[in-house]
């Protein structure tokens, strides 16, 4: 292991130590890391890639749902670095796997975060098909409410995870708020072999 970088160590442009100075792992002088060195060396490499949604008007009590999938022919897997859902209002979101999908929804348009490479991305990732849930392995609660500065807020899949090839994901969002809310999800991953 490298040694932690003592703070008071002369600090580059970009608030790095000088390269003799630090651990492989990369280390600002004051010993925070740089956790997201990784997905950066991925979109250098052509393999990071990013997607969103907005979905307006979804009536109160209603769900709206996103299937992700890592085809079994894929030859990747998929590293998922953030998956985060926003709302105008209360909400409650879950995830399942081990899924069933009995009819294709429409795609949503991924990008490749590095503009110069024209790698593609092999999840797939869709919306409106129809889907039967599996298993549910998360259950979260945006916050929401109708004071003045009550709005919907923020819930985030704080933990990074890797999808195999052929598995398969939903996340449902169910407006629980008395008004029509609009939602939005979006994610980053790096897809490997």
């Amino acid at each position: 292991m490298g040694e932690i970088v003592n703070p008071s160590k002369e600090v580059n442009a970009r608030g790095l130590c000088p390269a003799d100075t630090w651990h492989p792992i990369r280390v600002y002088c004051d010993g925070s890391i740089i956790t997201s060195h990784r997905f950066y060396y991925a979109i250098y490499q052509g393999i990071a890639f990013g997607a969103s949604h907005r979905f307006e008007n979804i009536s109160s009590d209603s769900s709206i749902y996103v299937y992700i999938e890592n085809p079994s022919d894929s030859g990747k897997k998929i590293n998922i670095s953030l998956l985060e859902i926003t709302t105008t209002d209360q909400a409650h979101a879950d995830i399942y796997i081990n899924n069933t999908k009995t009819a294709s929804g429409t795609s949503i348009p991924k990008i490749n975060y590095n503009t110069e490479s024209t790698n593609i991305s092999v999840l797939t990732l869709e919306y409106d098909g129809t889907y039967t849930p599996g298993d549910k392995i998360y259950s979260s609660v945006i916050p929401g409410g109708s004071a003045k500065y009550a709005v919907g807020g923020a819930v985030s899949i704080g933990e990074a995870f890797i999808i195999k090839e052929d598995f398969n994901m939903i996340i449902q969002v169910i407006n629980k708020s008395t008004n029509a809310a609009d939602i939005s999800i979006h994610g980053i991953w790096w897809e490997e072999t």
